[in-house]
């Protein structure tokens, strides 16, 4: 089984066109998809819509909620904790990533060919309000998260890096 977690802020825009992508990843994987949705204390209408809609979606779902916004890190690590797939995948409600990089990532993953898989963005389309208002800490977290994983493990991790992120149970 594919886990797919998807952290939830602010997007209760995007909810139709998210639903309608993990449909259609849904099919694509052969009915193997496993969607983990945790919102991460939205002030807007995101979870009460996710709770009505999901009962609906032909793809097996969790929906957990976060009493406060914690932070993306924090709901992708909620997240995990309650997959139960073989292999894990994260992706933003907002689909800047393509979600076709999810699925080619699974298929290379479940080949064997890798352990963990991480994408990454050459531009993102984010409206002007969001590219410029807390870039400051979005920017002083990408670098402190950066510097962890160097400290960890010696890897050099671009700015770019936070795209699209996959790993097989083992890693997990």
């Amino acid at each position: 089984m594919y886990s797919l977690v998807i952290p939830v802020y602010k997007n209760e825009e995007c909810l139709p066109d998210l639903l309608a992508v993990l449909t259609t990843m849904h099919h694509d994987l052969s009915g193997k998809l496993e969607v983990v949705i945790v919102v991460d204390g939205s002030p807007d209408n995101c979870y009460n819509i996710l709770r009505q809609r999901l009962n609906d979606m032909p793809f097996a779902s969790q929906l957990l909620l976060h009493s406060r916004n914690y932070g993306s890190f924090a709901a992708i690590r909620t997240g995990l904790a309650a997959a139960n797939g073989d292999y894990f995948a994260v992706m933003a409600a907002d689909l800047q990533e393509p979600p076709e990089l999810a699925k080619e990532f699974f298929r290379l993953l479940e080949a064997d060919e890798a352990d963990v898989a991480v994408g990454t963005r050459d531009a993102r389309q984010d409206p002007l309000h969001q590219k410029y208002s807390g870039g400051f800490i979005e920017n002083s977290s990408s670098r402190i998260s950066r510097l962890v994983v160097l400290i960890c493990s010696g890897a050099i991790v671009s700015s770019e890096t936070n795209c699209c992120h996959l790993m097989n149970r083992t890693v997990h």
